[in-house]
């Protein structure tokens, strides 16, 4: 690093400190002496320790610097590309002493061509499910470090930089500081750190103890009665493809209320993802996510409880992910594995208390009914913990010389994955996991991860909840796991659900259809209690868009408003269960983008809180000025005010079209939303101004002049 940019990073640490030690910083203890903070937090992970404060940089493939910009994505078609040279991204981070390059490229196989996401808003009933695809755009990638060999990063680039980086010196978090949002000249504030005050070394536990038998019986069993598409041969290594299903709980989902929840649970497979492509595995694994299910009235799902107990919500989410699994393995969503994420302390009956952080079952990959793990939520280290509970489903015991015949560190000195003990400087599988994972595949017990992903072979868009859970499940559903659906073929099928006790005579029905979409015979499907070809939705009209109305009235006279324009999905409207319209409704423009003339009056915040001031607020008239938010409300586009005599309230949930988020800014505020603006004046652009404040310049039109700082001023703020 060169002596300007140390100098500039120093500047700008000193800034750092400065901004968590006022008073809306409560969570910071420093004093603005450029004193350290002892403890600080991250978007995901609390309670950080030993840790760096960055300013990640997009940089270009030669190093030299891009923008500050750091959000980046790509589409699944880069999937079919062979070469993914041109698909590259460049990051740089300056931490401990030293400049890391991040060379990243896609992880295009993180989630599955078909992969669903499914929310559950009223429990076992699944007329309310409702499914859709993932993200058109993905942001998950893996690489390595310039110049450091063995390096390995899986860095997910959504909204800032999540997820880590091991070099030589070790490995290392890094996530955007917690309410940190993109400065002026969108500078994002990250932390990027090695450990946690959190207690690491806390530990998972396995059911089974004499395992090794358990799991030869119960696999060999299930494979005689199960037969696949392929079988593999011992002592060849082959391409397999371990799909998960990963459910989140309801106090996970509440927990993560303000944040992508999507973006996070990709985030923390791409790290486990990039584990097991580590070399040391030993085999050739592709960590694949085919459903996602968000359990919002968890509550009210039959056979699922989740609470503190590690074992009861262990054995409770079994038995649920087993009836939630296609029976079909053709099937695009069929799972070989269930991975329940929770915000619940585990704990178990035994020695080890609250002290662990997830528990599954050994050796229990292509099982039917315990393929399971689950996993306490603790920030980041998540990606560890959900490594090593998949680990146990593939036979790995812990390491240590009296279980594995293994040590549980590296002759680096770092964790292994195995380590009983669940710590954040892990890096490795030891030989004997290694051997494990091995064993398995060779033994034909993995043979459920032989068949490649695979796409729907209709529409998404059209998929309805009977097309998913078919009539044997909807019957289980209603009069419980003893029920199938007794065959009246047809339109008689479609006009009433009727479902009989297995191996008894009793048929039962509460007199209503089976689901939109329920399978009633060769490529065809019910619909409006008709058996029709399947993608077909007789007297049903889909909406389609109408005009574009005109523009509107731009919504300041200067200094950058906005205008919209809409339309309706009304050329024709949807009928009879045709689908409503995708795509754009509204439009934005920035407009009147010329500065305001100097000492013009009051900003357009200003004459938002003194519209107030005629408006009786408790009874009483009070005379208005902005005030910034608070830091438990995250949105920069709500009204707050105070008044002369130091009331201090939010006016207004939203503030007008064409307010600045932030002062000293672009982003702009459009319908209560705050939306990156660049340089060229234009929503969602990523232009941005060059060292030579030429706006998306190349920086080559201008000399930049250089020196060695060789003073510190006699007043002010020292490192």
């Amino acid at each position: 690093m060169n002596v300007t940019n140390k100098s500039l990073l120093q500047f700008l640490y000193i800034l750092v400190l400065i901004n968590l030690t006022s008073p809306d910083h409560k969570d910071f203890k420093a004093k603005a002496t450029g004193e350290k903070p002892k403890v600080i937090h991250g978007r995901y992970t609390r309670d950080i320790t030993d840790f760096h404060i960055v300013v990640p940089q997009k940089v270009h493939p030669n190093g030299s610097f891009h923008s500050h910009h750091l959000p980046h994505y790509f589409h699944p078609s880069v999937r079919k590309k062979r070469n993914l040279e041109d698909e590259r991204i460049h990051y740089l981070l300056h931490f401990g002493g030293l400049s890391h390059m991040l060379e990243l490229e896609p992880n295009a196989h993180i989630t599955s061509p078909g992969m669903l996401v499914e929310t559950r808003a009223k429990g076992s009933d699944i007329s309310g499910a409702t499914f859709r695809r993932p993200r058109r755009h993905l942001c998950h990638f893996h690489g390595s470090v310039r110049g450091s060999p063995g390096s390995r990063v899986a860095i997910s680039s959504c909204d800032g930089l999540v997820g880590m980086i091991r070099t030589a010196s070790g490995m290392f978090f890094v996530e955007p500081l917690h309410g940190e949002s993109p400065e002026e000249g969108k500078e994002h504030i990250h932390v990027v750190y090695k450990r946690s005050v959190q207690p690491t070394g806390r530990s998972c536990n396995v059911r089974g103890d004499d395992w090794w038998s358990i799991w030869t019986t119960r696999l060999r069993k299930y494979m005689d009665s199960h037969p696949v598409r392929k079988r593999s041969e011992a002592g060849v290594s082959v391409q397999r493809w371990y799909e998960l299903m990963i459910a989140t709980d309801k106090k996970f989902l509440t927990f993560h209320k303000d944040i992508d929840v999507e973006e996070y649970v990709i985030c923390i497979m791409n790290m486990v993802a990039d584990y097991y492509h580590d070399k040391s595995v030993g085999n050739l694994i592709d960590i694949v996510i085919v459903r996602i299910i968000y359990l919002e009235k968890q509550e009210e799902e039959i056979d699922l409880e989740t609470s503190t107990s590690g074992e009861s919500t262990l054995d409770s989410f079994c038995r649920w992910q087993a009836k939630m699994n296609p029976k079909d393995y053709f099937h695009p969503n069929h799972h070989d594995l269930g991975v329940l994420l929770t915000r619940y302390d585990i704990c178990s009956a035994d020695e080890d208390g609250c002290n662990l952080l997830g528990l599954a079952h050994m050796g229990t990959a292509c099982s039917n009914d315990l393929n399971c793990c689950i996993n306490e939520d603790s920030g980041l280290i998540l990606g560890i913990t959900a490594t090593h509970e998949i680990g146990h489903t593939l036979s790995c015991s812990h390491d240590s010389p009296e279980e594995s015949g293994c040590e549980p560190v590296t002759e680096a000195g770092d964790s292994t994955i195995m380590n009983p003990a669940v710590q954040f400087e892990t890096s490795a599988w030891s030989p004997c996991s290694r051997g494990f994972i091995t064993g398995l595949f060779d033994s034909q017990m993995g043979e459920c991860m032989l068949d490649e992903p695979k796409e729907h072979t209709y529409p998404l868009d059209e998929m309805p909840p009977g097309a998913f859970y078919d009539a044997d499940e909807q019957c289980a559903f209603l009069f419980g796991s003893k029920y199938v659906h007794y065959d009246q073929g047809g339109d008689k099928m479609c006009d009433k659900l009727w479902c009989k006790e297995k191996d008894a005579g009793k048929t039962m029905s509460y007199g209503s259809p089976p689901a939109e979409g329920t399978k009633c015979g060769t490529d065809k499907w019910c619909y409006n209690k008709t058996c029709v070809m399947m993608g077909a939705r007789p007297q049903a009209i889909n909406g389609e868009w109408g005009e574009w109305a005109k523009w509107s009235t731009c919504s300041r006279t200067c200094g950058g408003g906005v205008e919209v324009r809409e339309r309706f999905c009304d050329n024709p409207q949807p009928s009879n269960k045709g689908r409503y319209c995708s795509g754009k409704r509204s439009e934005y423009n920035m407009c009147n983008t010329q500065e305001c003339a100097a000492n013009s009056g009051p900003t357009f915040r200003e004459l938002q809180c003194t519209e107030f001031d005629k408006k009786p607020f408790e009874g009483v008239l009070h005379t208005w000025k902005p005030y910034k938010a608070p830091d438990s409300d995250p949105n920069p586009c709500a009204l707050y005010c105070l008044s002369t005599s130091n009331l201090y309230t939010k006016l207004a949930p939203r503030v007008k079209d064409g307010t600045r988020c932030k002062p000293g800014t672009r982003d702009t505020c459009v319908q209560g939303a705050c939306m990156p603006v660049g340089c060229d004046w234009k929503i969602a652009s990523e232009a941005v101004e060059d060292v030579c404040g030429i706006c998306d310049g190349d920086g080559t039109h201008c000399t930049v002049v250089e020196d060695v700082f060789k003073g510190v001023p006699t007043t002010g703020y020292a490192a």
